[in-house]
């Protein structure tokens, strides 16, 4: 019976253990952190002795006792973001994945610790670590290429021989924020994405910071260049390997992806390299470099080449396309246009520009019905001595009349592309006119038809004269009668 009573006994003394909080936790986790937090412990100095651009910062959690255990800890929601910590089960700290400033240190606020001091009352103070990053060291954790998808082995060789529970993390591509990653299911993977692999101590440890043992950066197979919503009329294999689109000749939108097989976004949001090409003497010259993610913008017909330099396995590969937007018809005449101008505007004279756009340079002139190409001009009867060239265009002497018609021909990728343009001297056609116009409305009764003898216009000047007679004999009539009036009234 004693021996019940005493086992009894014992068992109760020790149950209240159970449930009592673990007690202080600044020594065994944050020992660099003074005991006595004062107005100068924060913000903390912490040093990255790293190449990685992401590290794990230690934080304490809302189960952490700071020195009493009625101490109590608030994490900040801005840095405890769910699925990107990672926390024992008494959730007293917290592992929390920072990534580096591109402009200097980087403040860290874990949360708020609330505390009593000897003493006092109730008091908070901001725990921030002030996180600085050394440009200056050495390479010390290695970046590897991986063949990546969907999944990733869950551990690496070079952490094996670390202590502690293997985590991975990786940033997400739209906006940098830093989450767990589930090795066996990867979400939205992307090309060049970089896998963080940690290992840390299941009880937390003295550190405060944790370097990455590795680094894998994932590829794939290369993609292919696609336009969205553009059919390819011809494929890259006909003339100068150049895709031919056709398209209406206005302003227009060009979607562009990278498609991997059926995935669409493995690639996404990479850069791509425009050039904007002139069709030149048979050859497309690059005139213009760009870059783009999504979309370019055409103007009319253009011709372009899109450039994707992609990594693969530790190198990289130019994967590109070339475009040539062209008219719905091989051979397309554009409607005629009319150009009016005056004398003192000298560019806009009678004239032929070398290049239409950037998708043909010129091949043959009509100049008002006599046709001779670009390269016989000077000995085409009708056209030699009528012209003068510039690098931009080609001036034709204007018509007596000031009137000039043009039609230029230009050779593109596939075919021609032919304006005809009336230009019209508004000066020379204003003085041929001169001697036919129109005179004053109230001067047309004394103006003379180019059909009226000379009997029609007396009679005309008599119709008038006697008008006039008439109309001064009534006024006169009526005064006198207002006259006699106003007299027989006095």
């Amino acid at each position: 019976m004693l021996l019940k009573l005493y086992l009894l006994g014992a068992a109760l003394a020790f149950m209240p253990l159970s449930t009592q909080p673990p007690g202080p936790q600044q020594e065994t986790l944050f020992p660099y952190i003074s005991k006595d937090i004062t107005n100068t412990t924060f913000p903390f100095d912490l040093n990255v002795t790293a190449n990685s651009d992401v590290v794990l910062v230690k934080c304490p959690d809302i189960g952490y006792r700071h020195k009493s255990n009625n101490d109590s800890f608030a994490p900040s929601s801005e840095v405890f973001i769910s699925g990107s910590t990672y926390s024992p089960g008494d959730n007293s700290f917290a592992w929390v994945p920072l990534l580096k400033s591109k402009t200097g240190p980087t403040h860290l606020k874990c949360g708020t610790l609330f505390f009593t001091p000897p003493g006092g009352t109730l008091d908070k103070k901001d725990w921030i670590f002030n996180v600085i990053w050394n440009n200056s060291l050495i390479p010390n954790v290695e970046v590897e290429p991986r063949d990546v998808h969907t999944h990733i082995s869950r551990t690496h060789t070079k952490c094996t021989h670390l202590q502690g529970k293997s985590v991975i993390f990786s940033k997400k591509k739209e906006n940098d924020v830093i989450l767990k990653v589930n090795s066996d299911n990867i979400e939205h993977p992307y090309v060049n994405q970089l896998f963080y692999y940690f290992v840390i101590p299941e009880n937390g440890g003295i550190d405060m910071l944790k370097k990455p043992c590795v680094i894998l950066k994932a590829y794939n197979e290369c993609p292919k260049i696609i336009l969205k919503k553009h059919t390819i009329n011809t494929p890259s294999n006909g003339e100068n390997g150049t895709n031919i689109v056709k398209v209406n000749g206005i302003v227009e939108k060009i979607d562009v992806i990278l498609k991997l097989n059926d995935d669409t976004n493995y690639y996404r949001d990479e850069e791509i390299s425009l050039s904007r090409m002139k069709y030149k003497d048979g050859e497309p010259d690059i005139i213009e470099d760009s870059k783009i993610n999504s979309h370019f913008f055409i103007k009319g017909y253009d011709l372009v080449k899109l450039t994707y330099n992609c990594f693969f396995g530790g190198i990289f590969k130019n994967i590109s396309e070339k475009y040539y937007f062209a008219p719905l018809s091989k051979d397309h005449i554009i409607k005629v246009n009319t150009i009016k101008y005056f004398k003192n505007e000298t560019s806009k004279k009678p004239n032929c520009p070398i290049f239409y756009l950037n998708v043909g340079y010129l091949k043959k002139i009509n100049y008002n019905g006599t046709e001779g190409s670009v390269n016989t001009l000077d000995s085409t009867d009708g056209i030699k001595g009528n012209f003068n060239e510039t690098e931009s265009h080609i001036f034709f002497k204007e018509n007596a009349d000031g009137k000039t018609t043009l039609s230029c021909t230009y050779k593109t990728l596939d075919g021609t592309i032919k304006t005809t343009t009336n230009f019209v001297n508004e000066d020379k056609i204003v003085i041929a006119g001169s001697n036919n116009q129109d005179l004053p409305k109230n001067t047309k009764a004394f103006a003379t038809p180019k059909t009226a003898t000379s009997d029609t216009v007396e009679k005309q000047v008599e119709s008038v004269e006697n008008n006039s007679t008439k109309g001064t004999k009534t006024v006169l009539g009526a005064s006198l009668l207002l006259l006699l009036l106003l007299s027989q009234l006095q």
